[in-house]
């Protein structure tokens, strides 16, 4: 899978940059947006592809400190753009103190990018996404962070719980997604011994995702 993926990258760039050239021809061409759209898709679930891949790897990659106030940052700037043309409203609750952690960098900003980029897709215009920090959760006598995000989006059936970590499964009322983000999760998830929760948000109607992520993994 990550062969064929790397293989599909440099011409799906190319592919990409030619459209880019034919919108600067014709900006008001819609062929040219919905090409662009198709290989937006494309390069994202290439890019999904080589992440389920590395976290299939059994390389571990050493712990590092991190402030999660600042990695929370990083990736919310990465979604800025779409946050952006949505106007979502996107809030950031959490202490004043930084929170320092001693873990798997790459599993967890794989982690959080997956679920944030949900939010964001899943949650309509004008819409709404919050993220919250408690950093005195106790989980199975651990010391452990809990942080949540919620969405004013669609949400998820109860019964689909169970499925919807499983590899390309997709909700039956959504036709958008490739159905690997949250497998991304599961496995990055494994490698921070972290945990996580869906239900449905009782402020925001949508999607409430809890995480409980340890100190130190």
């Amino acid at each position: 899978i990550a062969h064929a993926a790397h293989e599909l990258r440099s011409p799906l760039t190319a592919v990409n940059l030619q459209i880019k050239m034919l919108q600067k021809e014709a900006p008001d061409s819609k062929t040219a947006l919905h090409l662009m759209s198709g290989i937006l898709r494309l390069q994202h679930l290439v890019q999904q592809l080589l992440d389920l891949a590395k976290q299939g790897e059994t390389t571990q990659l050493n712990a590092e400190n991190i402030l999660l106030q600042d990695l929370l940052l990083d990736e919310v700037q990465d979604l800025y753009p779409l946050i952006e043309k949505k106007k979502i409203d996107l809030s950031l609750d959490a202490p004043d103190k930084k929170i320092e952690l001693l873990i798997n960098r790459h599993a967890l900003h794989l982690t959080l990018r997956n679920l944030l980029d949900n939010a964001v897709k899943y949650t309509p215009e004008l819409g709404k996404v919050q993220i919250s920090i408690n950093p005195s959760s106790l989980v199975s006598a651990r010391s452990m962070i809990e942080l949540i995000i919620e969405d004013s989006g669609i949400g998820i059936a109860e019964h689909e719980y169970e499925n919807i970590m499983q590899k390309f499964y997709r909700i039956n009322n959504v036709g958008i997604g490739s159905g690997l983000g949250l497998s991304i999760v599961e496995k990055s998830l494994e490698k921070l011994d972290a945990k996580i929760q869906f239900e449905k948000s009782s402020s925001l109607n949508g999607l409430k995702v809890t995480l409980w992520i340890p100190l130190q993994s």
